[in-house]
Parts: C-alpha cells; structure tokens; sequence
C-alpha cells in the first residue's frame, strides 16, 4: 500500500517545478523587453519611450530572441543530462586511496635526523621531502615487502628502517648474503648509536666473529645442583631437528633413530666437566666419530657394544643425556649401525676445522638483544647452500632465546623490540615453524621483516599453506614491483575494489548508415582499485607509486624513494675494512675412560706396606686386556678430554685422590670425583691442544727438573752435571715422560709422610 503522506510530497514537487519553468519563460521576453527600452531610452534618446510601447514596437524581435534562447536552453539542458556522469558512490564497493593526512594521523612521524631519539621504531612508510619528514609503522606489526631483483627494495626500505629503529635504540638481526648492510651501517651504529655489532661470516669464515651453537643447552645445564632440564631438552630437540633433514621420502625410525643418537651426544657434552670452549659440535662430531664404533668386553667376542653406549651406560639412569640415548640402546645391532652412519654422514659438516673455529666459542649471547642496541649481521652466502643449516639454526636459536627470555619478563614481553630483517627470505634456508613463531613473536615483541621477489618464492621454500599463513601475518604489505601475475593478483585483491559508473552507449541507423539517435546509460559496478595488469607494468623505479597496505587502513600510494635522497645517507658511510681471525684456537673434548678395578681401590687406602707390595708391572698393566677389546664396563671410569694420553695419569690422580681420602671410595662416588670442580681444576691446565702443550709445557717441565736436580748435595755436582746433560738431550716426548715419572715419585714421597 502506497504512502500516501510521500504521494503528497511528490506531487507538491512538481507543482513547484511546473510553476518555476512558467515562471522562467516569462522572464525571458521581459528581461529582453527591458534591454531594447534600455537602448531605446538611453542610446537612442527617445525619452517619450515607455516600457510597453518598447514591447509592442519590438515584438517580433523580442518572439525571435526569446525562442531562439529557448531552443538554445533545451539543447544544452538535454545534453548535459545525457553527457554528465553520476557522482562517485560506495553502494557496491568501497575502496578507496588514502591521503596523506590521513597517514599522518595513523603512522608514526619523524623527521629526518639520524641524531634524534625515538621511543619506538619501524619501517618507513611514505617521505615527505618538503616536510622533510617520514612516516613509519610504530606498532608490532609484521611486514613483507615484494620486489623483483634489482628493484631497490634495501635501498628504498631496508636501510631507511635501519635508521628509524636505531633511533629507537631496538636490536635487530639481518639477514644480510651480501654483507652490504654490515659494511654500510657497521660503523654507523657502533660510533653514532653505541650499539655492540657482531657479523657471523659463513661465506669468508676468517673474518667471522664466533658463535656456539649449544650456547643456549650450555646456559641450562650450567648450574650442576639446579639445572634447567626441561628447556635444555627443548633446545636440544629443536637443534637436531633443524640439523637432521627429513626429506619425508624414508622411514621416519632413520630420522627419529639420527636425532635421538645426536640429541643424547650434545647433552652429554654440554653437561660435561669441560671448560666451555669445549663445549661445541666439534666435541659432539668426535665423539661419534671416535666412539662409534663395536669392540668386544670382558675379552667376550661375543660381548659386543659402542664404546659411547659404554659411556652412556656409566651416566645415572635418569641423566638426560642417557635418557635420550634410549632409542639406540634397545635398537638391535643392525639397526644401531645404520643409525651410526646416517648420524656421522649428517654432522659430516662439523668435521671442517675452519668452520668450527667460528662455532666453537662465541662472541655475543642473543640474551643481549632484550635490552636493545644490539646488532648481528648473519652472511649466509646465497649462492651456496653448505651452510644452510647453520644459519637456519642460528636465526631459529635467536627466536627461540628472545622468547625464553620475553616469557621472564613483566608481560612476557621484550624492554625493546628486537627486529628481525630477512633480506632475501626467499633465498634463505627453511625455518622450521616459520608461521607459528609469526604468531607468536608480535606478543613478545619481536617484529618480522621479509623480503622476497614473489609470493611464488615463499611456496617453493615452504608448503603453500604454510606459506599463505606467513602472508597472513604480515599486517603490513609492500609492493614495489613484481613479473609474477599469481603475486600481482594477491596484492590486487588485497587491495580491494571501488564502484564505478560504468558508460554504455546505443545508436540507431537507418538504412543508409547514417546515425538518426544516440544515447548513454550509467550503471554502477565494481573494480579493483589496482589491478594485476597495472601492478605487472608499474614503474616505481624513482620510489614514487609504490603500494602499501596496512590492516585497519586504506592503502596508500607512497614515496619511498632510494636512499641517497634522504639528509641522513651522509651517515651511511661504507667501510669494507675487515680483520682476519683466523688464528683463533679449537678446543674439543670426547669421553675418555681408564680401568680401576676394586683391587686397587682398596689398595690406596692400605698400609704403606702392603701398597709398595704392588708391582710395577700391575701398575702399568694396560686398560685393554686384549685387542679390540675392553675389560668390564663397571670397571671403567669416564672424563673428557681432548688429550688421548692422560689416561695413566688420571688414574693415578684418582688413586691419589682415594688415598687422601682414606677410605674405600665407591664407583658412584669416583663417578661423582671425576664430575667435580676439585678434578676440573686437576685436568684443565693439562688438557691443551698439542701446539700449546709442545710449547709451554716442555720448558715448564725442563726447569721444573732442573730446579729438583739443583737441590741436591754439593757433593752430587758431578751427578748433577751429568743429568742436567741429559736432559737437555730429552725430546719432548721423553721430557713429557720424564715429569710424569717425578710425579710418581713425588706421590709415592706424600705417602709416606
């Protein structure tokens, strides 16, 4: 049923409208009537002229004048109705370009001055020259930037993000193959913002700072009365899950099988009573190697084991390193070898000693980076892939460490933000979890920059699924140019779409061809504001034009232009200056065992008689009873070294040590001996790398026999002499012999009070 108040409204409409164009045709003719009275009374002077003779004198002129202003009217009122477009609508779609007062409210602002201070940082997002002012993201918001090669994505990003966050003072790792961040902003940061800058090198290893993978296992397990097991499990599942690779082609027990052997090896050796610098993959790769393979026990050929099950055998039953170690120990023979070799071809990489030069010690902790002003430049050389799996673990031990320590804060959230910045993240080895550590990072402060050629990159390194969830989580986008088309229709739909009042046009013809009438009709429909075409073709080479999409946001056409046209590039002064650290020492350690059988336990703490009624020959009786075999397992007793020849001598500091403590020590308690600060402050001074040993020790060794000979009688000159010849005659290795034989002596003299 009608409205009959609106059927009201209406036609009240068109009454006022009939009585205004009534109302505009009599004016006309009036209006023309008062002109030629105008002239007929002023230019023409006839002043008897009055206003209705001047209409009825000129009437015909008047009729002509006014038709023709009607005919005039009436054309260009119908074309203009049929040429004019419809006003812009949001009815269907409602898309539209942001201005640049708008950004200004929603970003962050600064002005370009590498000098000043800024709470927080992020990526730049629209320069304003006149102003001399740039915008940028100040919230935690992950970005991803797509540009092809060579588009200047570092140049026009990259570089100016670098100056917003040190502005801020928030740490930042790169991602940086080509090492042109570092040489670019080394001495930026170090001299101008007081940051402490690391580089890890994987392409020219000599001017590598260092860095232990197993720092963060280490860190868990340095407390021996209260060590943090449950994270040092974690962190060492998450490390042999980045170094073992599971192509998903093979059966998942030789993965589960490498990983276990691995994981039980690295606990081992981070719990070991080392100094730390011999905590490293080099210690875990020979031990493997040194340890992996079957001899025979108790002269039993039948008896067969790995040496490193022996030593897994003699840790606690709870230790977690045995715990881990399981796996292996209830495999059968077979299967245990197979793991040996897989296990040994996978840490193969480990065996370079210039590599493990730069992983045996480190010289930063990622802990360092929660309070800020901290910078790693992470060189992992793109056109090779040896070290992928390093650097995957590095980036992944950065995540892992930032959180760990994020979760102990107030908030479970970083002081700072720490910046992560992936140039080439497409060319970057795989890291595991990628999409859930994007998820969780923004709650603990850490922020995600990747850069990448196409979204095409992003599906070949990692699933597809995997990553759309990665693209999903950047709430920041960039688009400077890309060949493509899939991307360039991700970021066109991403953008969104517009109504528009489309034009169609209709003509009639008659027979002839000639056009008799025409007309346009408008209809409303929708269309991408950019579409994949336009993006495909676009030229953004100078900075201007290019695209960013911000969640919450309109999308915005930015200049972001390369960086030399910013006042502070004077700051980026290149310095390729590098210092070779080749010389750094390698120090390692693998399980080492010695026999002590009970008799001679028992014997330390005897009378003086009855322990001078051992032979020499029973003191100097090997360990190995028999070749390729080896005596009862519960009468080895195991330390680490890196040394192979110590293993008497240790067993005589044991003796020793049994002895002062007069009485009959058992096995769990020598056990615990060997794990103590007491046999570390024994062992570390003498457990050196050959090279230092031959050098420093000798000639300790020389003076201190020497000073042992010059107490003697002066009636033993004549001796004296003669052995102080000797011993300037001695090789090392019988001067090495030589000392430990005044030890014996030495110990024997102690004994006897």
């Amino acid at each position: 049923m009608r409205d009959p108040d609106k059927k009201k409204t209406i036609s009240n409409e068109v009454i006022f409208n009939v009585i205004g164009i009534v109302g505009v045709i009599l004016l006309v003719p009036i209006f023309i009537t008062f002109v030629f009275w105008y002239l007929d009374t002023n230019v023409l002077q006839q002043v008897d002229e009055n206003f209705l003779n001047t209409f009825v004198s000129h009437s015909k002129e008047i009729l002509i004048i006014s038709v023709s202003l009607y005919a005039l009217a009436f054309y260009y009122v119908v074309t203009f109705f049929r040429t004019v477009k419809p006003k812009k609508t949001d009815m269907l779609a409602s898309q539209c370009w942001s201005t640049v007062s708008e950004q200004k409210k929603f970003f962050g602002s600064t002005v370009v001055d590498a000098s000043l201070n800024l709470e927080e940082g992020g990526s730049p997002i629209n320069y304003l020259p006149n102003e001399n002012i740039i915008l940028y993201e100040k919230g935690a918001v992950h970005d991803i930037v797509v540009g092809t090669t060579r588009c200047g994505k570092s140049r026009k990003i990259v570089r100016q993000l670098v100056m917003i966050v040190s502005m801020a003072g928030e740490s930042m790792i790169f991602n940086d193959p080509k090492k042109e961040m570092y040489f670019d902003f080394r001495n930026f940061l170090e001299k101008k913002k007081d940051y402490k800058v690391n580089c890890l090198d994987f392409r020219n290893l000599q001017y590598s700072d260092g860095w232990n993978p197993l720092d963060s296992i280490i860190d868990c397990l340095q407390d021996r009365d209260d060590p943090d097991i449950d994270n040092a499990d974690q962190y060492s599942q998450d490390m042999v899950t980045s170094i073992v690779v599971d192509s998903g082609k093979g059966e998942q027990i030789w993965i589960d099988g490498q990983k276990a052997l691995i994981k039980g090896i690295i606990l081992a050796n981070c719990q070991a009573n080392v100094s730390e610098d011999k905590k490293n993959f080099y210690s875990v790769y020979q031990t493997l190697a040194l340890l992996g393979g079957e001899q025979a026990y108790n002269n039993n050929p039948n008896d067969k084991k790995m040496k490193l099950s022996a030593y897994m055998n003699s840790l606690d039953e709870t230790d977690i390193a045995r715990t881990a170690y399981t796996t292996i120990t209830n495999s059968p023979e077979k299967t245990r070898g197979s793991f040996m070799t897989s296990a040994l071809a996978t840490l193969q990489l480990f065996s370079s000693i210039k590599l493990m030069k730069v992983l045996s010690k480190s010289d930063f902790s990622f802990r360092e980076f929660t309070e800020g002003k901290r910078a790693l430049f992470i060189v992992n050389p793109d056109e090779k892939k040896t070290y992928d799996r390093i650097a995957g673990i590095c980036f992944d031990q950065s995540y892992q460490t930032l959180v760990f320590e994020a979760n102990r804060m107030q908030g479970r959230r970083l002081k700072k933000k720490a910046h992560m910045i992936y140039d080439e993240f497409g060319n970057m080895p795989t890291i595991d979890a990628m999409q859930s550590k994007m998820t969780v990072a923004l709650s603990r402060g850490i922020v995600y920059h990747l850069y990448v050629q196409g979204f095409d990159q992003l599906n070949d390194r990692y699933d597809e699924s995997i990553a759309r969830i990665i693209r999903g989580n950047c709430n920041l986008t960039y688009f400077i140019s890309s060949a493509d088309l899939n991307t360039c229709k991700e970021v066109a739909e991403s953008i969104g779409d517009e109504t528009i009042w489309g034009p169609s046009h209709s003509a009639n013809y008659n027979p002839i061809a000639s056009s008799t009438g025409s007309g346009v009709n408008y209809s409303m429909s929708k269309r991408q504001l950019v579409d994949a075409n336009e993006l495909m073709v676009a030229d953004n080479r100078d900075g201007n034009g290019i695209i960013v999409k911000r969640t919450y946001f309109s999308p915005s056409k930015v200049y972001l232009p390369d960086c030399s046209e910013y006042p502070w590039y004077e700051e980026m002064k290149t310095d390729e200056t590098e210092i070779s650290k080749a010389d750094r020492e390698l120090n390692w350690a693998v399980p080492r065992c010695f026999e002590l059988r009970e008799t001679e336990i028992r014997q330390a703490v005897y009378t003086d008689e009855d322990c001078n009624s051992i032979s020499m020959s029973e003191r100097r009786r090997p360990i190995l009873t028999q070749k390729n075999s080896m005596p009862n397992e519960k009468e080895l007793y195991w330390y680490w070294s890196m040394r192979d020849d110590l293993s008497e001598s240790v067993k005589k500091h044991v003796i020793q040590h049994i002895a002062n403590c007069n009485k009959i020590l058992s096995r769990k308690e020598i056990m615990k001996y060997l794990k103590s600060k007491e046999f570390f402050d024994y062992i570390n001074p003498i457990d050196v790398a050959d090279k230092q040993r031959h050098s420093t020790e000798s000639a300790d060794r020389v003076k201190m026999v020497k000073t042992a000979l010059q107490s003697f009688d002066n009636n033993s000159s004549q001796k004296q002499s003669t052995l102080m010849k000797k011993i300037d005659d001695l090789s090392v290795p019988q001067l090495r012999e030589l000392a430990s034989v005044a030890r014996v002596i030495r110990d024997g003299k102690a004994r006897n009070g």
